[in-house]
């Protein structure tokens, strides 16, 4: 399976910008957008654990898109007790949890997301702008038969079991659509 480095370089200076964090400023970005669009008691509250569940299921979309042939990037998922997680985003944008999230850097400034990855990543955004409750994404993350349940391992405190993308692919091909189209997160089977 080809990870992903799709970006538009031409906008980059010598100062690489890590993927990840382009497509989570991407995301914070989108949803201080949708937001404004909302009342005060319907916007998105941004935190870490909603954040990795938006990359996580932009990933997951993707990785549907193109037939399991490619990743949107190079990070690993690994099985926490809360869910699937890349450690980085997690350290990187931890200290936002309580309060509104923002962005690392003007990264939207310095590079450009391919179209692809903004089209699935504004496609998990207005499936899950709706959901108030960052749990009911959790939960859908770390569904039963699920990716994160056959690698999670309570009892290793290092939390250092990678989530395969062949099972994330596996597991989802069948469970979302190609093209998202509807409100719900999965089909019914």
């Amino acid at each position: 399976m080809e990870k992903n480095s799709n970006i538009n370089n031409s906008a980059m200076n010598s100062n690489k910008v890590r993927l990840i964090y382009l497509i989570c400023d991407y995301i914070i970005y989108k949803t201080r957008e949708i937001n404004k669009t909302k009342k005060d008691n319907e916007r998105i509250r941004m935190t870490g654990k909603r954040l990795q569940r938006i990359v996580y299921f932009s990933y997951v979309n993707y990785m549907i898109k193109t037939s399991g042939n490619k990743t949107m990037f190079k990070d690993e998922w690994y099985a926490w007790d809360s869910g699937p997680v890349i450690p980085d985003i997690y350290f990187a944008y931890d200290k936002y949890e309580n309060g509104e999230m923002a962005p690392l850097k003007n990264n939207q400034k310095k590079c450009i997301l391919s179209a692809d990855i903004q089209i699935t990543i504004d496609e998990i955004l207005e499936l899950t702008s709706s959901i108030k409750d960052v749990e009911i994404l959790n939960n859908e993350a770390r569904i039963i038969g699920g990716p994160w349940e056959q690698s999670y391992e309570s009892e290793d405190p290092y939390h250092d079991q990678v989530i395969s993308d062949s099972s994330i692919y596996e597991f989802y091909k069948e469970k979302i659509p190609k093209h998202v189209k509807s409100k719900k997160m999965y089909k019914n089977n």
